[in-house]
């Protein structure tokens, strides 16, 4: 297992490349993996290179980035500081809305000076610290759901603080004063890093939890019902297989969102369950693999979804038979983590951020900020804000932003009908084009993969610009699969930069959804700028 110093370095490191992870996949594909030494990427033998820590290959295609950027977000802080009267924002809370109450609950998470078993509520002005005489252990990544018929918040499971840190299997409820801790006969088994998702069905008047665990490398994925008293594995025909995603009622069936991978990409699925069984549907149109939050809005008769794309979050809808993005001309203060709730006092949908306390509400056109962040956000990146321009822009903006690589390599062929986005610093740059629905991705940039092997992929040595290059595609027999192509260009990068021992500039191209001979003509075009 990775030491955590090393674990967060390279978390940091892939989400400063690409952004951040959608749940579940981060902890899925550094658990067990082992911290490697630095290397010249020349001198890197193909048995190094297999065995080495990356995320490109996965992570590059499997993030891609919106042409609509939200506004800036505040740069990190060394440490967040809580508005009077307000929580201290911590990692991993649990969330959901009090409809009895009608108030936001908040059970706070953990941070890296620990954590605080914290019960808060907002009800729309201010925030309430409560003080029940019994509370559940301070934890990180519990689930949350407000059971309507009971009229209770049901709190389970979550990560605890402390050696020997396995997660938790306990189910708690809230009734608006006081917790109350349910003994069952069983639990749900949470694997650490892997999906789970719970909500409550108005359908079966339960909680839904669906969960998967992995064992001999074989997901498994497992249903249950907590009806008050008891947890019910229900054992149905068909099952969904995602890493992650949302859940959430769309006003006749419960619909599960997440991601999976297939034919060398990464796609996403989505899935009804009728109270009995689930059925996978079929959308002509899907939102990309990332971090997402999904709630039903009675008022406007949708499902509402926001998707986490590169850091930038989008806004998108479900009819009952298919998804539709929404472009508004304000997006929600998000953060990287964010959960989205009806609000029946106001009648609105409202997004809770982790990251920084902010509330936005949806009118069902636009977001609008209701109230302001109450902290400086989460130190946990240190992301360059992403800036959307016109792909015939980005060679201007690369020249003004980026001063200590040379030589600055871009594309000038890029396929028609994809827009760009840019992360850019001094000695550091990445750009990601695609189109608006996420179905085709190129990105550019410094990094220094050293991709594992897929099992129908081929990892090979291919000569390209005058140099050795490493050349993967993640499924040979599939015509749009993953493609990753990775070489250091002779020259320079800034000696401030992470990349500054790689003998030169460590280049990568990926893509997703364009075929190899459009991948080799984009490779081919890039010159300096």
């Amino acid at each position: 297992m990775m030491e955590d110093p090393a674990r967060r370095e390279v978390s940091t490191y892939f989400e400063h490349t690409v952004g951040p992870p959608p749940a579940g996949v981060r902890d899925r594909v550094l658990h067990g993996l082992r911290p490697a030494s630095p290397r010249n990427p020349r001198n890197l033998s193909w048995l190094a290179l297999v065995a080495a820590v990356v995320l490109a290959a996965l992570v590059v295609t499997v993030l891609t980035v919106s042409r609509h950027v939200a506004r800036p977000l505040p740069a990190a802080s060394p440490a967040p500081s809580p508005a009077a009267g307000a929580p201290q924002l911590r990692y991993g809370g649990a969330v959901t809305y009090d409809q009895a109450k009608g108030v936001l609950l908040f059970f706070n998470g953990a941070d890296r000076a620990g954590g605080a078993n914290e019960t808060w509520t907002w009800d729309g002005t201010r925030w309430t610290q409560h003080h029940p005489k019994i509370s559940p252990a301070a934890r990180s990544g519990a689930m949350m759901a407000y059971d309507e018929s009971r009229r209770v918040a049901v709190m389970f499971g979550g990560s605890p603080l402390t050696p020997p840190k396995v997660p938790l299997s306990d189910t708690w409820t809230w009734d608006g004063s006081n917790w109350s801790q349910v003994a069952t006969a069983a639990a749900p088994a949470i694997d650490p890093g892997q999906g789970a998702l719970m909500a409550y069905d108005p359908a079966t008047r339960t909680v839904i939890l669906s969960t998967t665990s992995t064992s001999g490398g074989v997901s498994t994925t497992h249903t249950w019902s907590f009806g008050g008293r008891q947890w019910v594995d229900l054992h149905p025909a068909h099952s969904p297989n995602v890493g992650g995603g949302t859940i959430a009622y769309d006003g006749r069936r419960l619909i599960l969102f997440g991601p999976t991978f297939s034919q060398g990409r990464s796609l996403t699925e989505t899935w009804a369950w009728d109270g009995a069984d689930w059925s996978r549907l079929s959308p002509s149109v899907a939102p990309p693999q990332a971090g997402a939050s999904s709630v039903y809005d009675p008022v406007h008769r949708q499902l509402l979804a926001v998707f986490l794309v590169g850091a930038v979050p989008e806004t998108w809808t479900w009819d009952g038979a298919t998804w539709a993005r929404l472009h508004q001309a304000a997006q929600p203060d998000s953060g990287f983590s964010y959960v989205l709730m009806y609000d029946t006092r106001s009648r609105r949908v409202l997004m809770y951020s982790q990251d920084d306390g902010a509330i936005s509400a949806w009118n069902g056109t636009t977001w609008t900020l209701v109230q302001p962040a109450s902290a400086s956000p989460s130190p946990r990146s240190t992301l360059p804000t992403p800036v959307a321009v016109p792909a015939d822009q980005v060679p201007a903006l690369i020249k003004q932003a980026v001063t200590g690589v040379n030589p600055r390599l871009l594309p000038s062929f890029v396929p028609s009908g994809l827009t760009a986005t840019v992360r850019a610093s001094g000695g550091d740059y990445t750009v990601t084009y695609t189109d608006d629905l996420h179905t085709r991705s190129v990105t550019f940039g410094i990094s220094q993969p050293n991709p594992p092997p897929a099992p129908n992929g081929r990892i090979s040595t291919i000569q390209f610009r005058g140099a050795p290059a490493g050349y993967r595609v993640t499924d040979t027999t599939a015509a749009l699969s993953g493609r990753l192509l990775f070489w250091t260009e002779p020259g320079s990068v800034d000696p401030s930069s992470p990349y500054r021992g790689a003998g030169g500039v460590p280049y990568t191209l990926s893509a997703e959804g364009i075929t190899e001979a459009e991948f080799f003509q984009i490779a081919n075009s890039l010159n300096p700028v």
